[in-house]
């Protein structure tokens, strides 16, 4: 996964998976497909979390108008309602899954969560929306790389099911480790085939 969950220290359609402002499990939470005007605003908040590894305004653009890709942002209900009335919501994070063709895989690509957002429940309800998202699809696995030294999330994703699998050495751009983890999402064969 190009970026991870960081320890505390205007789209067109894609398809049936396609929801647009439902309110999320977390009651203040608020779950939404990005558009091309949120860019500015994921831009903000992948500086604010990765140092290294970030996704460019051209790569955010490509994932929202992709239909190979999910990709979508936690808004605080309050702020969400006030947008409708002319003032700009606060993203608190987004996740991107893409959708392998060919393949029982999705992959969450990355999540970042903004500093303030962190330990209320918005990675995790990023998540759970986007293994519907893969069910929804018909995609049974979703699988993930995090920095080995990043235990908060690594806690995380052990505790929504994800099960470690493997390990890629030097593989971020700060020479970090990174360990794979894959959660079964829908009942199926095992996956036999290497995700790179």
């Amino acid at each position: 996964m190009k970026g991870d969950i960081k320890p505390s220290t205007a789209a067109e359609p894609r398809g049936e998976s396609r929801v647009t402002g439902v309110q999320a499990h977390a009651a203040s939470i608020v779950v939404r497909n990005a558009e091309l005007g949120d860019i500015s605003s994921l831009l903000n908040l992948e500086a604010l979390c990765f140092q290294t590894d970030r996704l460019s305004a051209r790569s955010f653009k490509h994932h929202i108008r992709s239909e190979h890709a999910e990709l979508v942002i936690a808004e605080s209900a309050v702020t969400n309602k006030k947008s409708q009335i002319g003032q700009t919501p606060e993203i608190l994070g987004y996740a991107l899954l893409l959708l392998r063709r060919g393949t029982q895989l999705t992959r969450l690509y990355s999540i970042a969560v903004s500093p303030q957002a962190r330990g209320k429940g918005v990675a995790a309800e990023l998540i759970r929306w986007l293994e519907e998202v893969a069910k929804t699809r018909g995609k049974p696995f979703m699988r993930l790389e995090v920095s080995s030294n990043n235990q908060g999330a690594i806690a995380l994703y052990k505790k929504l099911g994800f099960v470690i699998f493997g390990m890629y050495d030097n593989y971020y751009d700060d020479q970090s480790d990174a360990i794979r983890m894959q959660k079964r999402l829908l009942s199926g064969k095992p996956v036999m085939e290497s995700a790179k």
